[in-house]
């Protein structure tokens, strides 16, 4: 974490001089040395720079600090050091507050680009790029190539440098996280823009000894965007579910659900400028835009349908209706980029259902729902609730008025 420099001309130095940071707020507060710190881009970098065995070193007269993101991000504090003045008080350590603040909008006007017309400069260089490590395959129409690998990393760091007189005597760097999450509370995601990338109704036949039955479809709506919160082990996100019934004159007796979900994150890599967030389609059909999948660990889930509603649409045409209101898990003790967009690097993410039907018939669904991830403005509210799996009857939902809790079973 700190690195020593000897200035041999200046003579013997009995020992070597230390630098050490601790971080006042970051996000994620972790005992672990090994973990990185995060920090969101509206609360700043604050913390302490330790200095140890400065008179043992033969004293200090400056510390610079600096914040640094690569070709991105450069903040430089210069702070006179207190041993340098002989100051009665001084012990054999000294400390030196910094804090980087980060603006709300990270690039001011006058570095858009006044050409473009809509604007659209001022837009997109309002987001910092979160901090990501990204590499893997990606597909492409670039010849010649059996098989192709993107990398991206954007990466920050605190240094700090120690002085006497012109010469560096000490130097230590710490790799810091920056998330930038614009938006708390962004819209809902508009498929229309995705083609074929998501699929959130799927409808079968229940099959019962290979004889086809009642037609099922299932329907799951975008969940609110999932906020990831400090010091909280498991983050989930609800997901509302419409299952309907076709050609069955009476509700199915027993039907259950097994549902496993799955974790997807895409991050976008180009090569040249982009106008807005990319899509899975341009990226196999353009060599200058990369997309790189990563998945999440599995997890299972049970859900029995019990509750029932008629809706006739006409004598012959009869549905019977479920909602479920289903928690998933989506991360364990985990810190994730949010859902972000700049120009040359974008992150977007969704989660896989796949549903096994069993009942009154058996049949397999899958589907791919949209996912935002957001940090919140606010840290330290109150955490989300730990609900597993949640189902909400549907007469339940039309009447009430406000947004209660559904009961959760296992």
């Amino acid at each position: 974490m700190f690195e020593t420099l000897r200035a041999g001309s200046m003579g013997a130095i009995k020992e070597d001089l230390k630098l050490d940071f601790e971080f006042t707020n970051t996000f994620s507060a972790k005992d672990e040395d090994k973990e990185i710190p995060v920090f969101l881009r509206h609360r700043g970098i604050q913390g302490t720079l330790k200095a140890s065995k400065v008179a043992g070193s033969g004293g200090i007269e400056k510390v610079k600090l600096v914040l640094k993101g690569y070709m991105l991000l450069k903040l430089m504090d210069v702070q006179d050091s207190v041993s340098s003045r002989n100051s009665p008080d001084n012990d054999d350590g000294e400390t030196f507050q910094f804090n980087f603040p980060l603006a709300k909008e990270p690039w001011s006007t006058p570095q858009c680009d006044e050409d473009d017309e809509d604007g659209s400069a001022r837009k997109y260089l309002r987001t910092l790029p979160s901090s990501i490590n990204v590499f893997g395959p990606w597909c492409t129409r670039a010849a010649g190539q059996a098989c192709c690998q993107a990398e991206v990393r954007v990466k920050y760091e605190v240094e700090a440098t120690a002085y006497r007189g012109d010469t560096a005597i000490s130097k230590c760097a710490h790799e810091v996280r920056i998330y930038d999450s614009p938006d708390s509370h962004p819209p809902p995601v508009h498929m229309a823009d995705f083609p074929d990338e998501y699929h959130c109704s799927q409808e079968k036949r229940l099959k019962r000894f290979r004889i086809p039955g009642s037609r099922l479809t299932v329907i799951a709506s975008e969940p609110k965007p999932l906020e990831i919160r400090s010091r909280c082990e498991t983050s989930m996100a609800a997901f509302p579910l419409k299952f309907i019934m076709r050609d069955s004159g009476m509700p199915p007796r027993k039907l259950d659900v097994r549902i496993n979900s799955l974790l997807k994150a895409v991050t976008f890599i180009s090569a040249s400028k982009l106008s807005s967030q990319p899509t899975i389609k341009q990226s196999k059909e353009s060599a200058c835009l990369a997309a790189v999948p990563k998945f999440g660990r599995a997890y299972h889930r049970s859900l029995h349908l019990s509750h029932w509603t008629r809706h006739t649409s006409s004598p012959y045409d009869i549905e019977w209706v479920a909602h479920a209101m289903v928690w998933l898990p989506i991360t364990e003790n985990a810190t994730p980029a949010p859902t972000f967009f700049t120009p040359y690097l974008s992150r977007r993410y969704s989660v896989s259902l796949r549903m096994e039907v069993k009942g009154e018939g058996k049949a397999f669904f899958s589907l791919n729902v949209p996912l935002q991830i957001v940090y919140p403005m606010d840290v330290g509210s109150a955490d989300a609730p730990s609900y597993e799996v949640a189902m909400t009857p549907a007469c339940e939902m039309e009447c009430e008025e406000e947004e209660v809790l559904p009961i959760y079973v296992r």
